[in-house]
């Protein structure tokens, strides 16, 4: 047994101890913050790789021979897969495989974690959690023919917004839906054109937008940000080309790398000569498909304040 005393305390005790209890020591000062720290980074990694190994053994009890194409052999005294057979099918070790589900403090290549992700049939969600409980960059999502499923589901959210203008784009900034007055007030276009080549080609949208030249630099450094999330896409640098071909001022941005990421901003629109509108714009990321993005926007008709403010950027964020 240890008792921990701060120094001064210990200094004081000792005067008055004499014969300390068999198994008793004391230790003068106080743990380190250094070592709380430590343990609890220690600690933090043990849950990780605890969470890792109970994922693996849960999905793999869910699955027999059957399910991925093996004969059954021998007397199974558990439910699915042996450790073995998923390690065939991953195409690494048994002993390799054994000692990731066991949260052996080994290193994972993503070319294996894809291996151990089809062994196990795993899903996009389960496969994006593998690689997070591995300690590695989940992969980004590459698949587009979910899009346009899951864009006609927030139809009916981008209408319930109105009067207020809302719509939803894609990772290349196609309108895959939006409501009337995104369409009348904002000029966004209809559903499978592209926002950026609307807003950079459309010689209107330089006077509804009293401040198109912010605009069109915030536009090309969100576009610029979304492509590196997707450095295996090409239509990125095949989009980014064709603006640049069609619009003089889009090229000139594109040149100078810039990068923007704002999820909130203030956008002015001039809906006719003596009339204006400003609105509050959020750019909201969906989480089941981050490839899809929910531009809301709210109208301003007096200066926000502080309290506003604050918490729309708790929403944004």
């Amino acid at each position: 047994m240890t008792v921990r005393f701060g120094t001064r305390q210990f200094n004081s005790a000792l005067q008055g101890v004499k014969n300390l209890p068999k198994g008793l020591t004391l230790r003068a000062g106080l743990p380190s913050v250094a070592g709380v720290v430590k343990d609890s980074v220690v600690d933090g990694f043990g849950r990780q790789r605890e969470a890792l190994r109970h994922f693996l053994r849960s999905r793999r009890a869910r699955l027999s021979p059957d399910d991925v194409g093996l004969l059954a052999t021998g007397r199974r005294h558990t439910p699915g897969l042996r450790r073995e057979e998923v390690a065939v099918l991953a195409g690494v070790s048994a002993s390799w495989y054994t000692w990731l589900e066991q949260g052996r403090d080994i290193r994972v290549s993503d070319g294996v974690l894809d291996a151990i992700s089809h062994a196990l049939r795993l899903d996009d969600t389960e496969r994006v959690h593998l690689y997070r409980l591995a300690g590695t960059n989940p992969p980004q999502l590459t698949a587009r023919g979910e899009a346009p499923r899951e864009a006609s589901r927030l139809q009916p959210v981008v209408d319930g917004w109105l009067p207020a203008p809302a719509f939803v784009v894609d990772r290349y900034w196609n309108v895959l839906a939006a409501n009337s007055n995104a369409q009348s007030l904002l000029g966004v276009p209809s559903h499978g054109q592209n926002y950026l080549t609307s807003f950079f080609t459309d010689p209107s949208a330089r006077v509804r937008f009293p401040d198109w030249d912010d605009m069109a630099a915030r536009l090309v450094g969100q576009f610029r940000v979304q492509g590196a999330r997707f450095p295996g896409d090409a239509y990125f640098d095949m989009l980014a080309e064709e603006l640049c071909r069609a619009d003089e001022a889009f090229a000139d941005l594109w040149a100078r790398h810039e990068t923007c990421n704002a999820a909130r901003t203030r956008v002015r629109v001039r809906v006719t000569d003596q009339q204006g509108a400003r609105y509050e714009h959020l750019i909201l990321s969906l989480l089941e498909n981050s490839d899809l993005r929910l531009m809301l926007y709210m109208s301003m008709p007096v200066p926000m304040s502080h309290t506003q403010g604050a918490s729309l950027d708790l929403v944004a964020s």
